[in-house]
């Protein structure tokens, strides 16, 4: 059975990362600067540490995996983190305008009304959207995803 998990690729943690973060690292060494605590000889005593925790912190993000797919159909990650399998003839909704985050797609389950959030940039990946117009459906909701997220 053929298997494609879906992860999001350590460039592009990295990027997000770097958006959504730079502004308070800019600010806290800013005002240590300012303040004195961080001098210039102790600079490298201060960055090795840091950059270790945001080196792990990306590796972390880009280990997880968001989503399965396999021939059968599409296994998400509950908020425990365990797989909950719906079928490619599951009635799914995705929501592609979410509010306050324009980097993630709301996928509900329509049966079992269950919601998941998967990152909008694992649908632009080529093998992504090769292996979902191989095995899903031609009318699922996947299909055009991978066109709007390029």
């Amino acid at each position: 059975m053929e298997i494609l998990n879906l992860k999001v690729k350590f460039k592009d943690v990295s990027i997000f990362l770097i958006k959504n973060s730079w502004l308070g690292f800019a600010l806290g060494f800013g005002i240590a600067f300012y303040q004195g605590h961080i001098r210039f000889d102790n600079l490298l005593l201060v960055l090795t540490p840091m950059v270790g925790c945001v080196l792990f912190v990306l590796l972390f993000a880009s280990a997880l995996s968001c989503m399965t797919l396999s021939r059968d159909g599409i296994k998400f990650k509950n908020w425990r983190g365990r797989d909950v399998f719906c079928g490619w003839d599951t009635n799914l909704s995705v929501d592609k305008n979410v509010k306050g985050n324009s980097n993630i797609y709301l996928i509900t389950d329509l049966n079992s009304n269950k919601t998941y959030k998967v990152p909008k940039i694992v649908f632009s990946y080529a093998e992504t959207k090769e292996f979902i117009n191989s095995f899903s459906p031609p009318n699922h909701p996947f299909r055009d995803l991978g066109n709007e997220s390029s």
